[in-house]
């Protein structure tokens, strides 16, 4: 009977190793109405695969303010804006004031009908976003995919990219110190592929344009 009883016990062990394992790396996707950075005494907040931001608003589903705040994320959805709510610029991903943020494999629809309200923006010098197997897509006039201005800075490998037809770039940057690095981007239904003004830079590599609209 003893004998029995510890047979039992290490097929109990047995079975709790072979299946714990499958367990422990479970994640379950979350859904937020926005993501601000910093929140409290918190400077950087990781997004993990299959979270949702659903946002409308003036600044970004993803906002990171200030040289301390990041965000990491990586196969997440993206809802910005709503074409029933007007005066409402909602961007996907906002970077000001010398924030970071990090982003791959994600989708970005800004389906906002209100002008500025661009998928990537990265405001004021030391603002950066790094961006890699996107699709992004704007609806409204003057709302672009990546938009780079005051000295900010945005890195996009590898990207699909669709804006209003009428008026709106795939890339933009304005300022001094503003610059925008795409590499393997395939643009469709733009009005204008890139455009860089008042000292802005815009560097392309190893892409595909169709232009639908504009020049």
């Amino acid at each position: 009977m003893a004998a029995h009883s510890k047979q039992l016990k290490r097929l109990q062990a047995a079975l709790l190793t072979a299946f714990l394992p499958s367990f422990s790396y479970v994640s379950l996707a979350a859904d937020y109405t926005q993501v601000v950075v910093p929140d409290g005494d918190i400077n950087h907040i990781t997004l993990q695969p299959g979270d949702t931001i659903r946002y409308i608003g003036n600044e970004g589903a993803i906002t990171v303010t200030g040289a301390n705040a990041s965000v990491t994320a990586d196969g997440i959805r993206i809802v910005a804006g709503d074409p029933d709510t007007p005066r409402a610029p909602s961007k996907g991903v906002l970077v000001k004031a010398g924030g970071s943020a990090t982003i791959s494999n994600s989708s970005i629809d800004s389906t906002s009908l209100n002008q500025n309200a661009h998928a990537l923006s990265a405001t004021g010098k030391g603002s950066i976003i790094h961006a890699s197997d996107m699709d992004l897509r704007t609806s409204a006039l003057n709302s672009y995919a990546a938009n780079a201005q005051a000295g900010g800075q945005i890195i996009l490998q590898g990207a699909t990219i669709t804006t209003n037809v009428t008026y709106a770039d795939g890339l933009h940057a304005t300022g001094a110190g503003s610059k925008i690095s795409a590499d393997n981007v395939k643009m469709t239904n733009v009005a204008y592929p890139s455009r860089a003004e008042r000292g802005g830079v815009i560097e392309m590599n190893n892409s595909h344009i169709e232009l639908t609209g504009g020049v």
